[in-house]
This record gives C-alpha cells, structure tokens and sequence, in this order.
C-alpha cells in the first residue's frame, strides 16, 4: 500500500471510510424502486475497460473507488433488489443482514466451533434451532448459516452422502434433479462424489 493508505487506518479514518461507504449503500437502497430492472446494456464494454493485467503499484483512495462502484459498476447490472426485478430466485438483499454482515467482518471472530466464541456459536444456534422446528424437523436436528446457496447446496448434498454410506441398506446411492437445477447443485454433486474416491480409503 501507498504511504497515506495503510492496511490498518487509524479510528477516525476508518469512521470515515466506514460512513462514506454507508452513506452510498442507503442512497443505493432509497433509489432502488427508481432503477432499472436491467441496466446491462453496455456492461460488457465497461467490464473490459477495467481489465488490469497487472495490481496497481499504488493504492486509491476510497473516494473514487466508491464512485466506481456505485455510479458505474453496480448499475451496469441487473438490480434483483428491486421491485421490478421478476427473473429468477435471487431476491432482494436485506438491509438488516448487510448491517450484520458488516459487524461480522470487522470484529472478525472465529465461530466454526464453540470453544473460540460460545456466545456467538449459540446466537447462531438459535436461529438454526427456530429453524428446524419451523419446518418440522425433530429437535436432534442441527446445521448451520451458509454464505448462501452454493455452500447451502454443498453442504446439503455432502450431509446426504454422509447419511447414505452409514446406512446398510443404502449401498448403492443416486443422485437426481431436474434441467433448471442451479449450477451450484450439479458442481456440489461433482465435488462430493470427487471427496469420496479421494478421501479416506479411497
């Protein structure tokens, strides 16, 4: 990094950072009834206008990076946050897990087990116990919160295999989905079957 552009800024400069990208992130939400569904056209030219083939040697102060990204690189795209977006699954993002998203990255806690951050290990807990009582899951059931749905659906398929090879009367297994299965699903089915001719025992 440049001098005046430190890996680890000082409290007010990352107050201000943090303020400007927040006060451009709720501009965006206010404006989204008023954008467009579709604002691709054109998009592939930008992208290929910002093609580096080699990482700057100095760093860019976060003024004008933010203008790139919220006056051209976010609307150069399809805005599934808005009202007329009607295409495919992707829904709207919501304000509240953005904020906790945030909170998350920076105080930046360990929670893959308990011991590392119990209180934080049980919050989630919480919320995957609601859950599965919802959807009427027995109270053995467990889980956790996925990044979203690729590792939902990885997740998803490794339990299942797991499941299938510790049951005797399911030596052989299959897998099935339709044509519209999201790629995410046919990549996790792959990466399964790869793990298991190349884990332990293979």
């Amino acid at each position: 990094m440049s001098a005046g552009l430190p890996l680890e800024p000082s409290a007010d400069e990352l107050a201000r950072l943090a303020e400007e990208a927040v006060r451009r992130v709720v501009q965006h939400i206010a404006s989204l009834p008023a954008q467009a569904a579709d604002g691709t056209e054109g998009a592939a030219a930008l992208a290929r206008a910002l093609v580096e083939r080699e990482p700057p040697e100095e760093g860019t102060a976060a003024g004008p990076l933010l203008d790139l990204l919220f006056e051209r690189a976010v609307p150069a795209s399809f805005n599934n946050a808005g009202p007329g977006f009607m295409a495919y699954i992707p829904g709207g993002g919501q304000p509240y897990a953005a904020v906790g998203d945030f909170i998350a990255a920076g105080v930046n806690r360990y929670t893959g087990v308990f011991a590392p951050a119990p209180a934080l290990v049980q919050l989630e807990t919480n919320v995957v116990r609601w859950f599965a009582r919802a959807i009427g899951y027995p109270a053995t059931a467990g889980g956790f919160l996925a990044s979203g749905g690729s590792l939902a659906n990885f997740s998803a398929v490794v339990a299942a295999s797991a499941r299938g090879r510790s049951s005797p009367a399911s030596p052989r297994r299959a897998s099935a989905r339709s044509p519209q299965a999201p790629t995410s699903a046919c990549a996790s089915t792959r990466s399964s079957v790869s793990s298991r001719k190349t884990g332990p025992g293979a």
